[in-house]
């Protein structure tokens, strides 16, 4: 695998999250007013809603990536640079944390499918 490959993987996965957070807002916007209104079954479903959102955009990317290294085995070395470039993408990010935790979960997943 060439060394292009971790910076487009990287902005893939950063990409997989910001899309992952803007659902997340969506379905956060609405807390207030299901909170007011006392809609405790709603905000059960929103919490769902939002664990749900994660988990599938998660493996939105595992997919993704897979596709990209076309389904080869990826070894911890690499990943290791897919993480440094990902790491070099979040200066100043404002949910750097978040964001972090993402790309985490993404590479696990993928280091756990490749065997």
């Amino acid at each position: 695998m060439t060394r292009g490959l971790e910076l487009l993987i990287a902005q893939t996965i950063l990409q997989g999250f910001d899309a992952q957070y803007g659902r997340f807002l969506e379905v956060t916007s609405g807390a207030q007013q299901r909170f007011e209104q006392a809609d405790w079954h709603a905000v059960q479903q929103a919490m769902k809603q939002r664990i749900h959102l994660y988990d599938h955009h998660v493996g939105l990317v595992v997919e993704q990536l897979r596709c990209i290294t076309e389904g080869k085995s990826t070894d911890v070395d690499f990943l290791l640079r897919v993480k440094q470039q990902y790491t070099q993408l979040l200066p100043d990010y404002p949910r750097f944390e978040i964001a972090e935790s993402f790309s985490i979960r993404s590479t696990a997943a993928c280091l756990t499918t490749a065997r």
